[in-house]
């Protein structure tokens, strides 16, 4: 009788805090269009571009003392991810370079963001949003314990379906104040 073998999951990331030297790396994954295979058009259009995405993350390090982590596994970055202050809630972000997709890494770094979140402040909800296509997303917003708190569409193109999840139930208010604070978090 033959043994399975049993899969390995990989060990997990280092998660710090995103620095200048980032850059080139957050560059090359954030324009690469199989990371916007859904959204196309989204792509870092130049590095002066994903500088200012760190800009706005080293701020929310400054005020929050929490933010976007980048991911690495000796040496080598893997992807970025955490939670972000969002008005009165968290919102969960995760991005993992394509030759790192399905071994687990968006998982951990989405767990580890909404534990944080939880050390930081337990009382704000933590949402996740993404694109209804996204079936990854989906696949870490269930093993999270998430559930679907809204259905409509990306405001910025109107185009695509979105889904938003929450790690527990909300309030209609709380979701207008994050959607609020989602949109002039992003502007």
């Amino acid at each position: 009788m033959g043994t399975a073998k049993k899969k390995l999951k990989p060990r997990p990331p280092k998660l710090r805090k995103p620095t200048k030297a980032d850059v080139p790396a957050m560059y090359a994954m954030y324009s690469d269009p199989r990371i916007w295979w859904n959204q196309s058009g989204d792509e870092h259009p130049n590095m002066e571009y994903t500088n200012a995405v760190l800009e706005q993350w080293l701020s929310g390090w400054r005020y929050d003392a929490l933010d976007i982590w980048v991911a690495c596994k000796q040496n080598t970055f893997i992807g970025t991810g955490g939670v972000r202050r969002c008005g009165n809630a968290w919102h969960l972000q995760y991005c993992v370079k394509p030759e790192y997709w399905h071994q687990g890494y968006g998982t951990y770094i989405a767990t580890s963001g909404v534990k944080a979140a939880a050390y930081f402040d337990k009382t704000m909800p933590v949402f996740l949003t993404m694109l209804r296509d996204n079936y990854t997303s989906r696949l870490i917003a269930n093993r999270l314990g998430f559930r679907n708190v809204r259905n409509d569409f990306d405001p910025k193109t109107g185009m695509y379906p979105r889904q938003i999840f929450a790690n527990r139930p909300i309030t209609d208010k709380e979701l207008r104040d994050y959607l609020d604070a989602l949109h002039k978090l992003k502007e």
